[in-house]
C-alpha cells in the first residue's frame, strides 16, 4: 500500500502516564517503557466505543483488552495489566479522550439527596502510589517466603465471569423443579468449583516461593503448594493481595452536599465500571 498521506493526522498520544506497578510484572518484549518509565495513551477511535458497548465483550474480557492494545499500543500483553494499573490506564485513556473532569453520581448519606460531583483526573493521576517489589514479600517464617503481585487483569475477568455464570445458575436453581437434595448438591458443587477457582488466581499471583537453597517459580508446583498449605498461609496471601490491591490511585474521595442546609463531608468510594465508565 502507498504511504497514506493522512497519517500525520493520525491520533497522537495525548497522556504519559507512570503505571503503580512501573511495568514490574511482564516479560521481556511485553512491554515497553519510555526512559522516564512512562508509556503513552492514546484517546479513544471510534471503534473502541462501539466495542465497549458490547455487554459480552466487556464480560469475557475482549472489549477492554481490545481498548488496551488500541489506546496504551506500549504494552504488548494486555491480559498481564495488573488491576492497580488497569485502572490509572482507564483514567489516562478517559482523561486522553474526554479532558480532566469525570462526573459521578453521589448520594448524601445524611439528607438522601442525589447529585452529580465533578473530579479531576489529573488530581487523580497525580496521587497514584507506586508498588515495589517488597511490597509483595509474605514472609511466613526464616525458611519460607513468598513474593506476589497484584491481581491481574486476567485473574479479574476470569472470577467475574464465574461468579456471573454462578448467579445465573443459582437463578435457575431456584427457579427449577429439582428436588431439594438436587439442589443442595448442585450448589454445593457450584460453591466448590468457585473456591478452587479463588485458589488457582491466588497461585497466580505468586511470583515465587524461596525456601532453603531453592527460588520455586514453576507455575504447577506453586499451585500444588497453594492448595495443600496451611489455611493460616492462604489467609496471609490473601490479607497481601488486598493490602496490594490499595496500590495506584486512591479508591476514596472527599465530598461535599451542595444543599446549602446540608453541606455534609464525607468520603465515596470510586468505582471503575468499565460498563459505564465511558458514558
Amino acid at each position: 500500500m502507498d504511504h497514506n498521506p493522512l497519517m500525520p493526522y493520525f491520533r497522537t498520544p495525548g497522556v504519559h502516564q507512570m503505571l503503580p506497578t512501573q511495568g514490574l510484572f511482564f516479560d521481556e518484549g511485553e512491554i515497553e517503557l519510555a526512559i522516564n518509565g512512562e508509556v503513552a495513551v492514546l484517546p479513544m477511535t471510534a471503534g473502541d466505543e462501539i466495542i465497549l458497548k458490547n455487554p459480552d465483550a466487556l464480560l469475557n474480557g475482549d472489549a477492554l483488552e481490545k481498548l488496551f492494545r488500541s489506546c496504551v499500543p506500549a504494552i504488548k500483553a494486555p491480559r498481564k495489566i495488573s488491576v492497580p494499573d488497569m485502572d490509572v490506564i482507564l483514567l489516562a485513556i478517559k482523561l486522553a479522550s474526554f479532558g480532566d473532569g469525570m462526573d459521578i453520581l453521589v448520594t448524601c448519606p445524611e439528607c438522601k439527596k442525589e447529585f452529580e460531583t465533578r473530579l479531576s483526573i489529573r488530581s487523580l493521576l497525580s496521587e497514584i502510589k507506586t508498588f515495589s517489589e517488597q511490597d509483595g514479600v509474605v514472609r511466613i517464617d526464616d525458611n519460607l517466603v513468598i513474593n506476589v503481585r497484584p491481581y491481574s487483569f486476567q485473574s479479574k475477568t476470569m472470577l467475574d465471569l464465574a461468579t456471573f455464570e454462578e448467579t445465573k445458575l443459582y437463578q435457575h436453581l431456584l427457579d427449577a423443579n429439582a428436588t431439594d437434595e438436587d439442589k443442595i448438591k448442585m450448589f454445593n458443587e457450584s460453591y466448590e468449583k468457585i473456591a478452587d477457582l479463588n485458589l488457582d488466581i491466588i497461585a497466580d499471583c505468586i511470583v515465587s516461593v524461596s525456601i532453603p537453597g531453592v527460588e520455586v517459580r514453576e507455575p504447577d508446583h506453586i499451585r500444588e503448594y497453594v492448595r495443600n498449605c496451611d489455611n493460616n498461609i492462604v489467609k496471609k496471601l490473601r490479607e497481601k493481595l488486598v493490602f496490594l490491591s490499595e496500590c495506584g490511585i486512591t479508591k476514596e474521595v472527599d465530598v461535599v452536599c451542595p444543599e446549602e442546609v446540608c453541606q455534609h463531608h464525607w468520603s465515596t468510594p470510586l468505582v471503575f465500571d468499565p460498563a459505564h465508565f465511558f458514558g
